[in-house]
């Protein structure tokens, strides 16, 4: 039966094939049968591997792979950590491996793994792949990949970044793909979800919307089983059927519609909806890498987050302005880059709550920012106070960092309240220097600050954190404060280059090339020493030296 179907496809073993199917569990059957049919149970080498974009992929094959090998010994071995992989090769036959070109590439330049014996490599939804690192560890791993391995390629659709995978890995390749159908405009609300959130996701879609009736679509028998047991959890069963699970057609009655498993294409969509939309929401549950899918499923009806119960109500009190500053974000096009680096978060937290713990570091980082700028434009405005001035109530901190270290108040008083945790008001005036600052901190305040700034890096340098012995008096005296820089070769800065306060420098041994002393010069005629200034040897016209009568 199974070859009358590829046979129908015009697909057969030893071609290299292109599928077209959603990111999800349901297509990995699609091409991982062919795949674990062509292993040889004799042979304990690896035979087939399967790159994937992500770990959380990799873990998913693995575990779609259990029922379709039965009895057999070839499960799929998933590469999520080295070194247990490493334990793996060494304890087990790994038939069948999955992960990521960057781990696969680290077994293979150890030895760990060898591709000798590979007869099929599936390059499973590596078209959203992230980075250009991504891009050389594939480029290295499959340049490893004998050209007699049948070749599968995988994406959930033929964008160019597609068709360029296909021109350079899986020439000459059958596609495999949904036949297209005329699409209809549908809107879809989306929550976005990780693998092993989509259940608890779920149950906070049907606690928010709180539907009369509802379909729960799912495309494989593994999604039907988890949907239903949060179905249980949540109290539905029994004599209650006012929600339905379903891989067809949605209940002609329901008010809501939620997509548990995306469909495969717009044509999948429509027959699960049916030909009316009238009263009826469609929601999606999709991955960060699916959201383009999900555009091309509402074919032009448009794609709306969903907000759910929980930290929600803090997201919309936000400013307008924050929001048109994140929409015109969007619209420029979703940053891959940051979708895929938040991705992970989402097995913890809805994509709403890390979108909020977003807004509000961004929002204290402003707020600190800004309040320094105002704490500086108020200290330029203070007038009758001499630069060492300090308030009442007030104490003066010296840190050993200043303008040449490219400081702004902004930075200084950003470290201490993140460093010392005291309220803003708490930090007055900031005068920077060339070498050093000075900082107005509420005296009840001073010693937690100096404890908890000093020796913290500040704009790259450990900075040296003190209080002031006497406010103001140090520079009316000139005096360097003790452990402060010196600016220019000595002494403190703002008494100008070169002028430290005097040293004792003590005796030192006589040298060759320095002039005789006075008491050195032999009296005339050989008497004592000169009593006045006549008596000294004069100096000639030249102004060299004595004249040739002195000497």
């Amino acid at each position: 039966m199974e070859s009358e179907e590829r046979e129908a496809t015009g697909v057969t073993r030893s071609q290299n094939v292109i599928h077209v199917a959603p990111h999800d569990a349901a297509a990995i059957a699609l091409f991982l049968t062919p795949a674990l049919e062509r292993i040889d149970e004799s042979s304990a080498a690896t035979q087939l591997l399967i790159i994937t974009p992500d770990s959380e992929t990799a873990v998913a094959v693995s575990a779609a792979s259990h029922p379709m090998v039965a009895e057999r010994p070839v499960d799929v071995v998933p590469l999520t950590n080295l070194a247990r992989a490493a334990r793996t090769f060494r304890t087990r036959h790994a038939r069948a491996v999955a992960g990521t070109p960057e781990t696969v590439l680290t077994l293979l330049q150890g030895s760990t793994l060898k591709l000798d014996q590979l007869n099929t490599v599936i390059l499973a939804w590596i078209d959203d792949a992230p980075d250009a690192g991504f891009a050389a560890a594939l480029e290295s791993v499959m340049g490893e990949v004998q050209k007699g391995a049948a070749r599968v390629l995988v994406v959930s659709r033929l964008t160019p970044e597609a068709e360029a995978l296909a021109e350079r890995y899986v020439r000459r390749a059958r596609r495999v793909e949904p036949a297209q159908a005329e699409a209809r405009a549908t809107p879809i609300h989306y929550v976005t979800v990780s693998t092993s959130s989509r259940s608890e996701a779920l149950r906070r879609v049907l606690d928010t919307l709180d539907p009369l009736k509802a379909t729960i679509f799912v495309r494989s028998e593994e999604s039907e089983l988890q949907v239903r047991q949060a179905l249980r959890a949540l109290g539905y069963g029994g004599d209650d059927d006012s929600v339905e699970v379903t891989r067809g057609a949605a209940r002609s009655d329901a008010t809501l519609i939620v997509l548990y498993e995306l469909p495969a294409n717009p044509q999948e969509l429509r027959t699960l909806i049916g030909e009316s939309l009238a009263r009826k929401q469609v929601v999606a549950l999709a991955r960060p890498r699916q959201l383009a899918l999900v555009r091309e499923l509402a074919a032009g009806g448009g794609i709306t987050p969903i907000p759910l119960s929980g930290a929600v109500g803090d997201a919309r009190g936000r400013e307008e302005s924050m929001r048109n500053e994140i929409r015109a974000a969007l619209v420029s096009g979703a940053p891959s880059r940051e979708l895929l680096a938040l991705e992970p978060l989402l097995s913890d937290y809805d994509g709403i709550e890390i979108a909020a713990a977003a807004l509000y570091l961004l929002d204290r980082t402003r707020e600190t920012a800004a309040a320094a700028r105002g704490a500086y434009k108020e200290g330029q405005a203070r007038t009758g106070a001499g630069a060492g001035a300090v308030a009442s109530g007030w104490t003066n901190i010296f840190i050993t960092v200043g303008s040449r270290d490219g400081l702004q108040p902004g930075d200084i008083v950003g470290a201490i309240l993140n460093e010392s945790g005291i309220a803003r008001e708490h930090v007055g005036k900031v005068d920077i220097r060339e070498g050093f600052s000075l900082v107005q901190i509420a005296s009840s305040d001073v010693q937690t600050v100096v404890n908890a700034v000093n020796g913290k890096m500040i704009k790259g340098r450990p900075a040296v954190v003190r209080t002031e012995r006497e406010p103001g008096a140090e520079r009316e005296r000139g005096e360097r404060p003790a452990g402060g820089p010196r600016s220019g070769g000595g002494g403190r800065p703002d008494r100008g280059p070169g002028r430290g306060p005097p040293r004792d420098r003590g005796d030192r041994p006589p040298s060759r090339d320095r002039p005789p002393s006075r008491d050195s010069y032999p009296a005339r005629g050989g008497g004592d020493r000169p009593s006045g200034r006549d008596s000294y040897p004069k100096r000639g016209p030249d102004r060299g030296g004595s004249s040739g009568s002195d000497r």
